[in-house]
């Protein structure tokens, strides 16, 4: 018997097999993707942390920080590169505040930074140094 070709098995079996590695690719691609997120919103806050640290050396207050270019800035990129939403608390007295936003690979998870130099990932930063 002279064979030519592949047969009609043999060649769904290897669709099946590109298809799987396919589909592993495409959801691990996915979780890189939500945990590349996440350091973006980490990295910032932290950024934040920073601005605010210098920002209470040179003022004497965390007061008005909010509405330093720097911050503006960082919170501008983590909203426009992962779609969330950042808070930024700052006490009526200036001596203290919180920056925090949820995480994008584990829901309901949410990083937090506050003056007194603590970074955390939370389900709640209520109980946080936020306030």
């Amino acid at each position: 018997m002279n064979r030519r070709g592949f047969t009609l098995i043999e060649l769904m079996v290897v669709i099946a097999i590109i298809g799987i590695l396919a589909a592993l690719t495409v959801s691990f691609w996915n979780l890189y993707r939500r945990r590349a997120d996440d350091t973006i919103i980490t990295n910032s806050i932290n950024q934040i942390r920073t601005q605010a640290e210098e920002h209470k050396i040179f003022e004497n207050t965390y007061l008005g920080m909010d509405s330093n270019l720097n911050v503006i800035h960082l919170v501008e990129n983590i909203e426009s590169e992962t779609d969330q939403e950042v808070t930024l608390d700052i006490s009526t007295d200036g001596e203290m505040y919180c920056a925090y936003a949820e995480l994008i690979s584990e829901p309901g998870k949410i990083y937090c930074v506050d003056y007194l130099l603590n970074s955390q990932v939370a389900e709640d930063c209520i109980n946080y140094q936020c306030q």
